[in-house]
């Protein structure tokens, strides 16, 4: 029996908060400076979002590609059958080249990507990662999961997941003690700025990848108040 590909891929909040539309903060966007701080903002068509996540529903709202993207974000929360309605459309995207999207669990957007072929040549690995990503994109999953993921670990955490988990940081000397939750928010969704403050503890290939940083690192994610 001829077995495909799989891959695993790891959730992880440093590396995969990729708020879709975060631009620099607005005077409404400053006043809320920590996670849990609960705000009220409106999108430019008039729809009003509250809550923890406030700007970043308003945001990714903003940025929507699909109309069942809209209709997630456009109440401030994502319930579990919004959330199988997304996963499902994830998998009619990635499908149309043969992949699978299995899901670790029910709440989160931690997967494993399946192909119907072995596949061993690295290029094409990553033209089908990549194709992943855009599906990811296309379909709004990957702006919204990212909200999801986050209220998902708040709850988790008792509410404050992104101030622990930064707090965290701070503590073992992995990010700046004057960096608060919206400035890493905003690192976070910028690639470029992400690799340039935490690519050593997450990249092994970099010549100053710092594998006991790295440790910390990952174990931080594990359990924000390690």
């Amino acid at each position: 029996m001829r077995r495909g590909a799989v891959w695993k891929l790891a959730v992880v909040a440093a590396a995969t908060l990729g708020m879709a539309g975060c631009g620099a903060p607005s005077s409404a966007d400053a006043s809320s400076s920590s996670s849990s701080a609960v705000a009220v903002v409106k999108a430019s068509d008039g729809t009003v979002f509250s809550g923890t996540y406030a700007h970043d529903y308003r945001d990714a709202y903003e940025g929507a590609k699909t109309e069942l993207g809209k209709g997630i974000l456009k109440d401030s929360k994502i319930t579990d059958a919004e959330w199988q309605e997304l996963r499902d459309a994830l998998n009619g995207c990635t499908r149309s080249f043969g992949a699978t999207m299995e899901f670790q669990d029910e709440k989160t957007s931690a997967l494993t990507v399946k192909t119907d072929d072995k596949m061993y040549d690295t290029e094409k690995v990553r033209e089908t990662m990549d194709k992943v990503h855009q599906c990811e994109i296309d379909t709004d999953f990957y702006s919204i999961s990212s909200i999801r993921d986050f209220e998902e670990q708040d709850a988790q955490a008792g509410g404050d997941y992104l101030g622990a988990l930064l707090t965290c940081y701070q503590k073992h000397g992995l990010a700046d003690k004057g960096l608060t939750v919206e400035e890493y928010k905003q690192v976070m969704s910028d690639e470029g700025r992400a690799a340039d403050m935490f690519g050593k503890y997450t990249d092994s290939s970099r010549s100053d990848y710092d594998e006991r940083g790295a440790q910390q690192f990952e174990s931080c994610n594990s359990d924000p108040n390690s």
